[in-house]
């Protein structure tokens, strides 16, 4: 029987999962020294034992999930798979000139701690997969996403905040059996700036011309990302959806972050209701943003 060990921040967490998917619960001690250096300490054998680890990548969190899986590995577990719902440093997949490549040192890191392969949900992008040394698993949370979507939105058009967020369009696009085109926001930079941004696809109502029917939803959208930090990109998005005549927006995110105060900004411009996932272990108290616990979506893709 596989071990699931955990940091103290997703303790909850993992109870569900170890009674779900029939683990058994590895024991450990997660310390810390007055001097302000973590210290583990092993309460269940591993030797020979296939071991799960929940853990983190940000800030404190990390160096636990490190200590605890090298901890793992001193002490002869047979093998160490790692559960990291959110993979922090993962938009850091690009190798430009003077720029750190958080992705690539991120996975280092847990290599050499002596993880064998990472299972994340919704990653950022194929590139973080081939720079990882280890392999990186990526859940699809749109399928559970989906059913939070209100049947009056199925219809709707389905608009990427970004380029990188069209195959998430997509995918939920397919799940919905949306018929409508997808759009999304293109952007042109010259070097770090961006210069101008652009709605590309039809949106909004149609125009009212002789002959012309009623594009079908078309004053309802569904903005798509896998994550909402400062909320920038979406406000931009919401703010060309609301220039185009669209009047209601939901927003479906798999990472919900919520930093600062700016993403509030989308409840002024048509924006009803946020679907996502409490993959980063914290949660906004909102009635409008509407959670996906984080284990549903692990033990329906791990059994």
């Amino acid at each position: 029987m596989s071990l699931l060990f955990t940091i103290p921040k997703y303790e909850k967490k993992a109870k569900i999962i170890t009674r779900e998917l029939n683990f058994k619960p590895g024991r450990a001690q997660v310390g810390r020294f007055l001097g302000g250096d973590f210290y583990i300490k092993l309460q269940t054998a591993v030797k020979n034992k296939k071991c799960y680890l929940f853990g983190g990548t940000i800030d404190d969190e990390f160096i636990q999930t490190l200590l605890l899986a090298h901890t793992l590995k001193k002490e002869d577990a047979k093998e160490i798979i790692a559960i990291i719902p959110y993979l922090g440093y993962a938009r850091q997949d690009k190798n430009e000139k003077g720029k750190s490549l958080g992705a690539l040192f991120e996975g280092e890191l847990l290599k050499a701690a002596g993880i064998k392969k990472v299972y994340v949900v919704d990653l950022h992008s194929e590139a973080d997969k081939k720079l990882f040394p280890i392999p990186l698993i990526s859940i699809d949370p749109y399928k559970i996403l989906s059913e939070k979507i209100p049947q009056s939105f199925k219809q709707a058009v389905i608009v990427a905040p970004d380029h990188g967020a069209i195959d998430n369009a997509e995918e939920l696009k397919k799940i919905l059996r949306n018929r409508t085109a997808i759009a999304y926001i293109e952007k042109k930079r010259v070097g770090e700036n961006v210069i101008s941004k652009k709605l590309v696809g039809k949106v909004g109502p149609s125009p009212r011309r002789s002959g012309l029917r009623p594009r079908k939803g078309g004053q309802k959208a569904i903005i798509v990302d896998d994550i909402l930090d400062t909320g920038q990109t979406i406000i931009h998005a919401a703010k060309e959806l609301k220039k185009k005549g669209v009047r209601e927006i939901i927003v479906v995110i798999t990472h919900a972050l919520f930093s600062g105060k700016n993403w509030k900004k989308i409840w002024k411009l048509g924006v009803k209701k946020i679907y996502c996932v409490d993959s980063a272990g914290r949660r906004v108290k909102d009635s409008r943003i509407k959670y996906i616990d984080i284990t549903r979506i692990l033990t329906n893709s791990l059994k």
